[in-house]
This record gives C-alpha cells, sequence and structure tokens, in this order.
C-alpha cells in the first residue's frame, strides 16, 4: 500500500490541479450547452409574430370560443335554410300525350312541380287544331280537390320519383 506520505505533497497539489482544471473544463462545457438550450427555449416560447406564447395560446382559445359560436350559428341558419328548402318546387314530372287523334305528335303535356312534401302544382296544356287550353290544379300531398286525367297522375307520379333539383 501506498502512503499518503511515501506520495509526497507535490503530487497531491498537482493531481487536485488537474481535478480543478477538468472540472472547470466540465462547467465551461455545461454553461455552453445550458445557453444554447435557453436560446432555442426563449425562441419556442416566442410565437409566429414574436409575441409571447402564453399570449399566442390565449388568442388561440379565443378564436376556438368563437367560431364555436360562429359554427352554431351557422348550424342554425343551415337548419332554417333546410325547412325552407322543403317547401320549395324541387321535383318535376312530364308527360307528354296527344290528346286528340286527328292531330299528329304528342304536343299536349303535363307538367307536375312538387316540393318535399308533394305539394305543388299540376299544370296540363291541350294543344288542338283550333285551339290550346292550360289548366293548372293544386296539389296537396300529390292529390288534388280537383279531378285528375291519368296523364296528370302520371305526371305527379313521374315527380314523385324525380330526383330533386
Amino acid at each position: 500500500m501506498v502512503s499518503l506520505e511515501s506520495v509526497g505533497m507535490p503530487t497531491i497539489v498537482i493531481g487536485l490541479l488537474v481535478c480543478i482544471v477538468l472540472l472547470g473544463i466540465i462547467a465551461i462545457y455545461n454553461a455552453i450547452k445550458v445557453n444554447g438550450m435557453d436560446r432555442r427555449y426563449q425562441i419556442m416560447m416566442q410565437g409566429a409574430l414574436g409575441e409571447p406564447i402564453e399570449e399566442m395560446m390565449k388568442n388561440r382559445i379565443r378564436d376556438i370560443e368563437d367560431l364555436k359560436i360562429r359554427t352554431a350559428d351557422l348550424e342554425q341558419e343551415r337548419d332554417r335554410l333546410e325547412s325552407l328548402l322543403r317547401t320549395c318546387l324541387q321535383k318535376a314530372g312530364v308527360i307528354r300525350f296527344n290528346a286528340f287523334t286527328e292531330t299528329g305528335s304528342d304536343l299536349s303535356f303535363a307538367v307536375a312541380l312538387l316540393d318535399d312534401y308533394d305539394n305543388g302544382v299540376v299544370l296540363t296544356s291541350i294543344f288542338g287544331r283550333n285551339d290550346s287550353r292550360v289548366y293548372a290544379k293544386p296539389l296537396i300531398k300529390g292529390e288534388s280537390t280537383y279531378s285528375l286525367t291519368n296523364e296528370e297522375k302520371d305526371a305527379i307520379e313521374k315527380a314523385r320519383r324525380a330526383n330533386k333539383f
């Protein structure tokens, strides 16, 4: 075993100085690393416009709350428009026919125009050699208080099956 007295005091002092220098180098290295991390942290904590990230997050939360309100308003407006749309004419059926045997071609027609509830009107034009006539009959749920011809009934049925405009 080596005793402290046999090593000598100058060797111990030199060893301690080497340890102090190594610890100093390690401390300087750590200080440089911490300084770089601090710079990156400061950059990260600033928003895109240079505002602090805390302020930026508060603004985004406020924006999200505003969007929630706007979305609720838009959903309410969409529901109102969908309800209104159901009462607009959206389905049509057209049947052409020959009302009189002495007139060639299918120049007469029946047109049914319906909303989503099958309310609307059926328009019928009867074309004759000497004159033409147009009739309009209101429809409620696809039925009329006036008697309907077969062509008008066919036009109504065609409109009921039709795709909406």
